[in-house]
């Protein structure tokens, strides 16, 4: 009996432990829902969306397809490229990654060179993976072959962080963003530098002096100075201009089994960056003005020393006139009035001053001429004087011919 009793006791003890236990977990439980569920994913989730929206509005401000009304007033990069060009793309995500850090009045604009015809030929630009960059006043400041960015940020007063800063700060974010792409972007990377390598050991700088020079190569020739060395080749694509000195940029390619007597390269344009007249040329200039002009004026003196004339007229003789005065008499054989005012001039020519010269001009055979100095009637004077201007005297007496050349 008392086993049976201890039984019992035993049994609503256990009962009793187990009521306790599932009243402190639904305790527990009420009290977790209770507690209210935190807003920090939604608020963090929201906050992300307006940063990138804020990003892309300043990504909008400083790079943007091409227009006119966009760079007028502005210092701008021009980026030239086209869709089929990989270090393009590659340039451009470099571009979009540093944007933010461009100062604020950063503008590069994008032009592509196979729908942008115009803007291809206004700055002549023969290639794309080019920048331009243009001053306030759309002056072409500087032109490269292969863009940098560290350019760029100098161009707009903006400092750009070094390439191991940069690298460090593209790697934590990569992580951070769980990317998994970083062995194909350091090979790309590699593949840009080694196409960079390429082009800089393929494309040289001339500097070309004013004038030919007298050489011998295969045989007594005319040879351009570069660098101070007689160059001996053809530049694809480049006219040269004495007087003036040139810096080039060069494409040098190696040509597979030359001739025998001929160069082992062969050398074409890629773009002039200068072109200026030489000292020596403006020396000359400056000698050609003043021999001009004293020739001029001993003309002046001769022909103010000269006899007066009185001669038929001709256009090479008038031809010879200009710049001095001279008159244009228009006569008639069956005119009375002309007769007598040829006999007046015939007799009294060595009257008139020193250097005077008059053109006995036919009436009826000098139509163009007549017209134009508009001239409807025999015994007419035209008096022009040393500016070509001109003044038309009707019924002319010899005493205006007098006045004329008096003044």
């Amino acid at each position: 009996m008392k086993k049976i009793f201890l039984a019992f006791c035993l049994g609503c003890l256990l009962l009793l432990g187990g009521c306790n236990s599932l009243d402190e977990i639904t305790e527990t439980e009420e009290l977790v829902e209770a507690v209210p569920v935190s807003n920090t994913e939604t608020e963090l989730s929201e906050g992300d969306d307006i940063l990138e929206e804020e990003i892309e509005v300043v990504i909008d401000e400083k790079y943007s397809d091409y227009s006119f009304e966009l760079r007028e007033g502005r210092k701008v990069v021009l980026f030239f490229y086209s869709d089929t060009c990989q270090a393009c793309a590659r340039w451009e995500e470099e571009l979009k990654s540093v944007l933010l850090d461009l100062p604020d009045a950063a503008l590069v604009l994008k032009v592509n060179v196979d729908t942008s015809k115009d803007v291809v030929e206004e700055f002549e630009v023969m290639k794309d993976s080019v920048v331009v960059f243009l001053d306030e006043e759309g002056n072409v400041l500087k032109k490269l072959m292969n863009p940098d960015l560290a350019k760029v940020f100098t161009f707009f007063g903006g400092v750009m962080l070094n390439l191991d800063e940069q690298l460090e700060e593209e790697d934590l974010v990569y992580e951070e963003k769980e990317i998994l792409d970083e062995v194909v972007l350091v090979d790309l990377e590699t593949e840009k530098k080694n196409e960079q390598e390429e082009d800089l050991s393929s494309v040289v700088t001339f500097r070309v002096g004013s004038e030919l020079v007298d050489c011998v190569g295969v045989a007594p020739q005319k040879c351009l100075m570069i660098d101070d060395e007689y160059f001996y080749d053809e530049i694809v694509g480049f006219t040269y201009e004495a007087g003036y000195e040139y810096v080039l940029r060069v494409r040098k390619d190696v040509i597979e089994n030359p001739p025998a007597d001929g160069s082992s390269f062969s050398y074409n344009l890629v773009e002039i960056v200068s072109k200026e007249v030489s000292v020596l040329r403006e020396e000359l200039l400056e000698e050609d003005e003043v021999v001009l002009e004293e020739n001029i004026i001993e003309k002046e003196i001769q022909s103010d020393l000269a006899s007066p004339r009185y001669e038929s007229y001709s256009s090479s003789l008038v031809t010879a006139e200009l710049g001095r005065k001279y008159v244009l008499y228009f006569h008639a054989g069956w005119c009375p009035n002309c007769r007598r005012l040829d006999s007046e001039i015939s007799g009294l020519n060595a009257t008139l001053p020193y250097g005077s010269v008059i053109f006995k001009t036919d009436f009826d055979t000098e139509i163009e001429l007549r017209a134009t100095y508009g001239v409807t009637q025999q015994t007419t004077l035209v008096l022009i004087d040393k500016d070509g201007s001109h003044t038309v005297k009707l019924d002319a007496q010899f005493s205006d011919l007098r006045a004329f050349f008096d003044s």
